[in-house]
C-alpha cells in the first residue's frame, strides 16, 4: 500500500528520534517504538482515502484513456476533462507522489504500470463503482446494518441495489461493466483448473453478458454453453456472443434462478452469484440447480472461500462490501458444505484457484 503523507512520516520520525536519545530505558524506548509503528500503520489505513478518492477521480475522468497515446500537460488535460487546471494538477500530483501516474516536466503526466489498470478494457470500472457517492452513501449506513441486520445499500437507497440499479443507467453500466471484467478473469481461471473433458454443454446460470462462460469455451474448443439471466441483460449476452463469433457454440436464454433452471446441460455453473445472497436465498437457487441435474450432471460453484485461518485474505474484506450492498456474505469452506447439504447436494471436491477463488464440484445427494 502507499505510504502516509511524508510531512506524517517525519513527525513520527522526529518522535522516533526523540525517544532514542531519551533517558528511558531500552525496554521502555523498545516499547514505544512498537507502539509508535501500531499508529503508523492506523494512520496508514485513515489516510488511504486521501489516495482512493483521488484515483476515482482520475477513473471517473478516464485520465487513464486520455494518457494512452503519451504524456500530457495538465492544462490539456483539464480542457478535455471539464475540469479546473490548477485543481486537477493538484490532483494528478498527489496520484503521482503515491506511483499511480508519473509526473514529467512542465507539469505534464504519462501512464506507468500502475496507471495503465485505470483504463477501460482494465479496472476503471471498478475502481468507479468501489467509489462512486452512491456506494459511499451505502458504506456510510454500515453502523445502521450493525444494529438492524438490513443491508446498508437498501437503508441509504430505500430499495435493494438491483431494484435502484433498474432505474440509475449510468450506475448500472459501471457495475455491469466492473461485473463484466470479473466475470472474464474469472472465466480464464476456470478454463485452467477444471478438466471439462467429459464435459459436453455448460449451463451458465446468472451468467451476465456471458464473458465467464466465453472465456471457458475460448480454451475448451469442445465445449457448448447455454448463458441464463433475466430479459434487461440477455440481449446484451446475444450481442457479446456476436462479437465473439461464438454463435454456433454459444446461445442465451432468458431465465430466473429462483423460478427454475433449465435441463440438458451436463454441467450448471454458478460463478461469483451464492455471495449475492443469505443462506435461504441460496438454498432456493441450489434447489431448482439440482431439479435441473441428473445423476450424470455436475454442479461447479465459482466462490471465494474465506481460510477459517486468522490472516489477511480478501475475502475478508470482499465479505463486508457484501454484508453493505447486497446482505450476501463469503463463506468458509465448512459453510459451503452446510449449505449444500441443506439444499440435497455434496461436495465431490474443492479445486483451489488463485486468490482465494475456489471451484466446489458438486452432485445431488445420493448420486
Amino acid at each position: 500500500m502507499p505510504s502516509p503523507p511524508i510531512a506524517v512520516l517525519l513527525t513520527y520520525l522526529n518522535i522516533f528520534s526523540s525517544l532514542i536519545h531519551d533517558t528511558k530505558t531500552h525496554q521502555e524506548a523498545a516499547m514505544q517504538t512498537e507502539q509508535m509503528s501500531h499508529k503508523n500503520r492506523i494512520m496508514k489505513i485513515m489516510f488511504e482515502k486521501w489516495i482512493s478518492k483521488p484515483l476515482y477521480i482520475a477513473a471517473e475522468l478516464g485520465i487513464a484513456d486520455l494518457l494512452e497515446n503519451g504524456a500530457m500537460a495538465v492544462d490539456d488535460l483539464a480542457e478535455k476533462t471539464g475540469t479546473d487546471p490548477e485543481l486537477l494538477y493538484r490532483i494528478m500530483r498527489a496520484l503521482a507522489a503515491v506511483a499511480i501516474f508519473e509526473e514529467r516536466e512542465n507539469r505534464s503526466f504519462a501512464l506507468n504500470s500502475a496507471s495503465e489498470l485505470l483504463q477501460k478494457h482494465a479496472l476503471q470500472s471498478t475502481a468507479i463503482m468501489f467509489h462512486a457517492p452512491w456506494n459511499d452513501r451505502a458504506w456510510s449506513r454500515l453502523l445502521d446494518t450493525l444494529r438492524s441486520g438490513t443491508p446498508a445499500f437498501q437503508i441509504a437507497h430505500g430499495m435493494p441495489l438491483s431494484g435502484w440499479l433498474n432505474t440509475h443507467a449510468k450506475a448500472a453500466s459501471v457495475f455491469n461493466e466492473a461485473n463484466a471484467q470479473k466475470a472474464a478473469g474469472l472465466g480464464r481461471q476456470i478454463a485452467a483448473g477444471y478438466d471439462f473433458s467429459r464435459i459436453s454443454r455448460i449451463a451458465d446460470i446468472g451468467g451476465g453478458t456471458g464473458l465467464c462462460a466465453m472465456e471457458i469455451l475460448s480454451v475448451h474448443s469442445h465445449l457448448k454453453a447455454t448463458v441464463v439471466d433475466l430479459p434487461a441483460v440477455i440481449e446484451q449476452t446475444k450481442a457479446a456472443i456476436t462479437r465473439r463469433s461464438l454463435e454456433t457454440r454459444c446461445k442465451a436464454e432468458t431465465g430466473d434462478m429462483f423460478t427454475s433452471i433449465p435441463a440438458g446441460s451436463d454441467c450448471c455453473l454458478l460463478a461469483n452469484i451464492l455471495h449475492d445472497w443469505p443462506d435461504e436465498a441460496c438454498i432456493a437457487i441450489l434447489k431448482n440447480c439440482s431439479a435441473a441435474m441428473n445423476k450424470e450432471t455436475t454442479l461447479l460453484i465459482a466462490e471465494m472461500i474465506i481460510p477459517e485461518r486468522p490472516g489477511f485474505s480478501l475475502s475478508k474484506l470482499l465479505d463486508l462490501e457484501m454484508m453493505v450492498m447486497t446482505g450476501g456474505r463469503e463463506r468458509t469452506e465448512p459453510e459451503y458444505r452446510a449449505l449444500l447439504l441443506r439444499a440435497g447436494m455434496n461436495v465431490s471436491r474443492i479445486i483451489h484457484l488463485k486468490d482465494d477463488w475456489c471451484l466446489i464440484e458438486t452432485v445431488r445427494s445420493g448420486e
